[in-house]
């Protein structure tokens, strides 16, 4: 038990860094068996894996209207400084779903990440 708390007393403690994420979305992304159109696009999904490939934090945004724009709203989210694998997970409104993978370096000066999906 002492030892679960204490890393758990050291994980809360560590630094911190808010980095908001926008998703600069291609007009259509890559899919089978036909591309997914912005305005198709209702929810996208990060998971933030860790060099274990341990899930450290997900972030969701939906988009009950489809994307609108080429770059999305900026979201914040809250990690320790580390590089991450970021899983993206872009659901249309079809019910297909598409994954792409991104790095991310995060530091406590990262302050904004801009993921290019096409």
């Amino acid at each position: 038990m002492f030892i679960a708390l204490g890393a758990l007393f050291l994980l809360n403690n560590q630094e911190q860094a808010t980095v908001r994420v926008v998703y600069q979305v291609a007009p259509s992304l890559r899919a089978k068996p036909t591309n997914i159109k912005r305005l198709q696009i209702t929810e996208i999904r990060t998971t933030f894996l860790d060099g274990n490939a341990e899930a450290i934090a997900v972030m969701t945004t939906e988009f009950p209207h489809g994307v609108m724009g080429p770059v999305t709203g900026a979201t914040p989210i809250t990690l320790p400084p580390a590089d991450y694998v970021a899983r993206i997970e872009i659901s249309a409104r079809d019910g297909r779903t598409i994954v792409r993978r991104q790095l991310l370096h995060v530091t406590t000066e990262t302050a904004f990440h801009e993921f290019k999906l096409k």
